[in-house]
């Protein structure tokens, strides 16, 4: 094996490794039941439900709020 082969393996297995860390890392948060959007864009159909979600619920919030004290 040359130099070259030598440097390119390297490269390949910190990719490899770099991929399977990441992986990992996203099964982890996934069990712990972090936010899934944590890492997306903003384009993520997934994180603008979840926003809509949360914009519903805190205008019901205030709805009863206000239903309450009358």
């Amino acid at each position: 094996m040359t130099l070259q082969d030598i440097i390119v393996c390297i490269i390949v297995a910190c990719c490899f490794f770099w991929v399977i860390r990441r992986t990992l890392f996203w099964w982890r948060r996934a069990e712990k039941n972090d936010n899934p959007c944590a890492s997306c864009v903003s384009g993520c159909d997934l994180k603008r439900m979840m926003e809509e979600k949360r914009r519903e619920c805190q205008m019901n919030q205030k709805a009863t709020d206000k239903n309450c004290c009358k």
